[in-house]
């Protein structure tokens, strides 16, 4: 390590890599793109040792994306170190695939060992750095940045939010659907937590506890923990409102990417920006947790009876969701997974219809409403 900081070639690294980086005219893959290039070139031409190469590419990286980035709400919302590599390693790994460029470095470390087909190896190394390259441009699966997030989550700022007891029922009415630990998770945002796992088990215990025989147990715990985590792909309502704010290519293709995003990410933004309203004294962050399902309201889409609305609140005319009644809310919900009223959903959902004393009657009627609107008035001629 000394020997690389003693050597005036890692100083015209270092000049070289932030003169790539601080070309306004390219944007942050671009960016990536040139470093990886630069690194290997140093590699390559032996200018400098691979492994020095390596150490000098993830510094200038790292110093790039979370300190240099014009991406200006993570550098002042993301102040926690484990969040900062936290964000640097997936970046790094998911959108822009460093991984091919260490296999580029290994294949090419190989090529100079004295063993055979060392032309082999570097025709390897070759392959696998221009694959990092492109997946670096073109990035299958790519995120938004901070700052489209946040801006995203203030368009319902937190200071418009007010709030008060009566709007409880409608946001346990919607935890009853998305997440029943919702409020028992005081700090952690998905279901990767210490805070879930220990809800889900404690209900497990007082479920199946009255249960006799082993067989009956196992056999309630197991459904019971299908029936408590979320109905929507193991996502929590704050992990469902950041994909819906933050993917924008890769969707449905990189399932397990976007999940890996998801859990990993709710905690860094969501935390971040609630330590951020409180260094800046904002009002409402005794609430903050009302806040994210109010901001949820208003971003995720639903569909009912095969028509998309979205956000959520746009389902009645009246935009307001704190005007609701609890069956309107109720049939909302079931939009959330595009399903529709019927005996099966009402059969399926009977519990939540019997904890929060909802009417039927009322849910049926909410629901032919929407499904045969009354067509607006003629224009008087």
């Amino acid at each position: 390590m000394e020997d690389l900081f003693q050597n005036n070639l890692a100083v015209i690294f270092v000049i070289a890599a932030f003169s790539i980086i601080s070309y306004a005219n390219f944007s942050e893959g671009q960016r990536i793109f040139l470093l990886y290039l630069l690194s290997y070139g140093t590699a390559y031409w032996k200018i400098m040792s691979i492994t020095h190469t390596a150490i000098l590419l993830m510094c200038t990286s790292f110093a790039y994306l979370e300190y240099l980035s014009e991406d200006a709400k993570k550098i002042e919302i993301l102040t926690r170190m484990r969040f900062k590599l936290a964000d640097y390693l997936f970046q790094m790994i998911f959108q822009y695939h460093v991984i091919w460029m260490a296999f580029s470095f290994v294949f090419l470390k190989l090529s100079r060992m004295d063993i055979c087909y060392s032309e082999i190896f570097v025709g390897l190394s070759l392959i696998c750095i221009f694959c990092g390259e492109h997946l670096a441009i073109t990035q299958p699966f790519k995120v938004t940045t901070v700052t489209e997030i946040v801006k995203g989550i203030e368009k319902t700022p937190i200071y418009s939010f007010y709030y008060d007891e009566s709007l409880q029922k409608k946001f346990d009415i919607l935890c009853a659907f998305e997440d029943k630990s919702y409020f028992y998770r005081k700090k952690s945002y998905s279901i990767a937590s210490g805070e879930y796992i220990r809800y889900v088990f404690k209900r497990i215990c007082s479920k199946v506890k009255a249960t006799c025989g082993w067989k009956n147990r196992i056999s309630k715990g197991v459904s019971f923990i299908g029936s408590n985590i979320s109905y929507r792909g193991y996502s929590t309502p704050e992990m469902q409102l950041l994909r819906n704010l933050a993917v924008e290519r890769g969707y449905e293709k990189y399932k397990y990417t976007r999940k890996i995003y998801e859990v990993i990410y709710s905690k860094i933004i969501f935390q971040s920006l609630l330590e951020h309203y409180a260094r800046n004294t904002y009002k409402g962050i005794d609430h903050y947790r009302h806040y994210l399902l109010f901001v949820y309201l208003h971003v995720v889409p639903i569909r009912v009876h095969g028509r998309k609305y979205q956000p959520m609140v746009t389902l009645f005319k009246d935009k307001d969701f704190t005007h609701w009644s609890d069956e309107q809310m109720f049939v909302a919900c079931l939009g959330l997974s595009f399903q529709n009223v019927s005996d099966r959903t009402l059969t399926t959902y009977s519990q939540i219809i019997q904890d929060y004393q909802l009417s039927e009657e009322e849910i049926l009627r909410v629901s032919r409403k929407l499904k045969n609107p009354v067509p607006p008035a003629l224009p008087v001629l």
